[in-house]
């Protein structure tokens, strides 16, 4: 996994990680309400809006972007942040190709980490430096998705090792297996903090919140009428 683009504005800050899936692969659950190319510019802009909060956090002091594909490694370089590319996962393993790319990513970080989805299109970062004030009190701690079951975002602000649960059931994970906290924020930060993308009912329920601007465009650009199929369960983050 290779580490370019470094820009680090100070010593002491969080370091935040925002893991993307590659475009061809990123929210397929949205193809039946999204054409693929606005599918995938809908992902570009959620990332984008998610990686602008982190960069305008008073709290952060370093972002990456792991990913495998050039549009989001583009995409980090017009941002001005570091990008880190994914290595594909061993075949022959059972490893979660996302908490594997995660633990080389976290590998050889000083100071507070924490991993971001990227598709939390209410986050700014106001409420991103409440979270990351609220995570600093806590050795390790976790933001539970609106559901419920997955994991938005996971904080380790002491030591020790730092293990990535992500995947579907992971909030319980993370509390049972991690001793994570789950933080208890105020409605404004936890609704920005939980609230993700992964099925198309989701992209209905942005109608009238307050999203970045980047989705906010890439909202606009959706042409065809939004529909809600039946999409029970939520996996949030997951390669």
């Amino acid at each position: 996994m290779n580490a370019v683009g470094d820009r680090e504005r100070t010593g002491d800050g969080w370091t935040i990680v925002v893991p993307v899936k590659s475009l061809d692969r990123a929210k397929s659950r949205l193809g039946s309400t999204l054409s693929p190319d606005s599918r995938r510019g809908l992902v570009v802009a959620m990332t984008t809006d998610v990686v602008t909060a982190c960069l305008h956090s008073q709290q952060v002091g370093r972002v990456r972007i792991v990913s495998s594909d050039p549009e989001i490694a583009a995409l980090a370089d017009r941002l001005g942040t570091e990008f880190v590319a994914e290595t594909p996962p061993d075949p022959g393993t059972d490893v979660d190709p996302l908490n594997a790319a995660l633990t080389e990513a976290l590998a050889g970080l000083t100071g507070r980490v924490a991993v971001v989805a990227a598709d939390l299109p209410e986050l700014d970062a106001q409420s991103l430096t409440r979270v990351l004030d609220s995570a600093a009190g806590h050795p390790h701690s976790v933001v539970v998705d609106h559901r419920g079951e997955g994991t938005t975002m996971a904080f380790w602000a002491g030591g020790g090792a730092r293990v990535c649960r992500f995947g579907a059931g992971s909030a319980e994970r993370y509390r049972i297996e991690g001793g994570a906290t789950v933080l208890d924020l105020d409605d404004t930060a936890r609704g920005a903090a939980s609230r993700d993308v992964d099925i198309p009912e989701d992209v209905v329920r942005l109608a009238g919140r307050r999203v970045g601007a980047a989705t906010a465009r890439a909202l606009t650009g959706v042409s065809a009428p939004l529909r809600c199929p039946d999409h029970p369960r939520s996996a949030t983050m997951v390669w």
